[in-house]
């Protein structure tokens, strides 16, 4: 089975980039597609991967990352789709456990632990995904389990298109994982976890510290949108 990894991409660091793509290059599963969905914004260095499939959206609009998302599984190949963020770094055998656990259960909505990583080890520049590199950055305080947030959820492809993926009336950064997680749970998938697995979340600075600097109104008032929306309810737009 192919499996395809859809990673939304506006303007972030170059290295940010190149460890989660070299993390997905690097899998002991090899039947992997990565779809990296560009919206808006410069176009990075990339690698020269038969595997990877680029797709730009020219906009000028606010982030929105259900839209990049939609657009990276409709031009998906995979029959399993997962959806992830830049921000990934994924140990050597996340695909192939990932293909494992769909095969056994395939009503599965598929998610993952974290392991996030402290502001004082993040440097730029590149991490390595093997389990003993990923190891130095767990810590007691920072290995958590989050169901159906947007670092990792996967599906077969059909049930992707059966809820329609991704609202895409949620903009900025907000909660449009929440909500395709709860509708895809409502249609009758089952949660499963990965284990024995590792994905390191690249730290970064909070997005909403950002934008207080910056005073970007129209960010918070897309967050203040998104909150007053109300989740799980109905499809999203793909």
């Amino acid at each position: 089975m192919k499996i395809s990894y859809i990673i939304p991409y506006r303007n972030r660091e170059q290295i940010r980039l190149d460890n989660c793509l070299n993390s997905l290059h690097n899998q002991t599963y090899k039947n992997i597609e990565i779809v990296l969905s560009i919206y808006g914004g410069e176009i990075p260095k990339l690698p020269d991967w038969n595997n990877l499939l680029v797709i730009y959206q020219e906009t000028e609009g606010i982030w929105n990352r259900a839209k990049a998302l939609n657009n990276g599984i409709k031009r998906s190949s995979g029959e399993i789709i997962v959806t992830t963020d830049v921000d990934m770094i994924f140990s050597p055998n996340v695909a192939e456990k990932t293909v494992n656990l769909i095969k056994r259960r395939k009503e599965s909505f598929v998610y993952s632990n974290f392991v996030m990583m402290e502001k004082e080890d993040w440097l730029e520049e590149p991490i390595h995904n093997s389990k003993e590199s990923l190891n130095k950055f767990i810590k007691s305080h920072n290995h958590f389990t989050m169901k159906g947030t947007g670092g990792y959820q996967g599906m077969l492809r059909k049930y992707w298109f059966n809820v329609k993926g991704f609202k895409e009336t949620y903009k900025g950064w907000g909660v449009e994982d929440i909500d395709l997680r709860d509708r895809a749970i409502k249609q009758g998938l089952r949660y499963n976890l990965l284990t024995d697995t590792i994905v390191l979340h690249q730290w970064h600075e909070s997005e909403i510290q950002k934008a207080k600097l910056n005073n970007d109104k129209e960010f918070f008032g897309a967050i203040s949108r998104n909150n007053n929306n109300q989740r799980g309810q109905g499809v999203g737009d793909l």
